[in-house]
């Protein structure tokens, strides 16, 4: 799967899942996965992308995102999945 060509710099509290937008949310151009698909691509570019890690991570300790584009449920899902690992892990901490 490709992982599409992102990188770069983006407003963490607007996030657009449309295809070729700026952010590690957004698919690259002409692409059309489905739910799953596109799970699979962000959790990819999760783990194999420093960047799109630490702005995913970034994105997740914020609250009152703009979420737009034809995955934005699926972004939401991911962004609250990701916040409620990094709680879990900072309690397991303490």
């Amino acid at each position: 799967m490709s992982l599409g060509h992102w990188q770069g710099v983006f407003d963490v509290l607007v996030i657009d899942t449309t295809p070729g937008a700026d952010g590690p949310f957004a698919p690259p151009e002409h692409w059309q996965g489905d739910r799953a698909a596109y799970k699979t691509l962000i959790r990819e570019r999760y783990s194999r992308n420093r960047g799109a890690h630490q702005q995913i991570e970034t994105t997740a300790r914020l609250t009152g995102h703009a979420i737009t584009g034809p995955y934005a449920e699926y972004a939401r899902q991911i962004i609250e999945a990701v916040r409620a690992t990094r709680i879990r892990r900072e309690a397991e901490r303490t």
